[in-house]
Order: C-alpha cells, then sequence, then structure tokens
C-alpha cells in the first residue's frame, strides 16, 4: 500500500496532490490549518474512493499563547 501525507491540501496545489493521489490509490493523510476547507476535500475524496485509508490532521498553532488560526 502506499502512502502519501500532503501538507496545506485544502487549497491549491496540495488540493491537486490530493485529488490525484487519491485516483492513484494511495492512502493519504491530509493536514492543513484551514479545517473548513479541509474537511470538505475529506468528504469528497472519502465518497470517490471509498476503499482509501483518509486521515485528515487540522494543524493548529500556538504563538506567543494565542491561537492562530
Amino acid at each position: 500500500m502506499k502512502y502519501a501525507l500532503i501538507t496545506g491540501a485544502a487549497s491549491g496545489m496540495g488540493r491537486i496532490y490530493a485529488q490525484r493521489l487519491a485516483q492513484r490509490g494511495y492512502s493519504l493523510v491530509l493536514v492543513d490549518i484551514n479545517a473548513k476547507m479541509l474537511f470538505p476535500l475529506y468528504m469528497l475524496i472519502l465518497h470517490l474512493h471509498v476503499t482509501l485509508h483518509l486521515h485528515f490532521l487540522v494543524h493548529l498553532i500556538l504563538h506567543n499563547n494565542y491561537l492562530i488560526y
């Protein structure tokens, strides 16, 4: 089984790579700081490729004790 970790997966090139690698049968770990944009991609790939192992992570950055979204 092939795996891919994609950072910045919610938009742009990260989103394109996620979709293309899913089509090629890769199991994916999708990482992005924007959960609102990442979750729909997760659901789309899961719907189109139900046999894949798919995980998504929302990376939250803590800077000077403030949470940055």
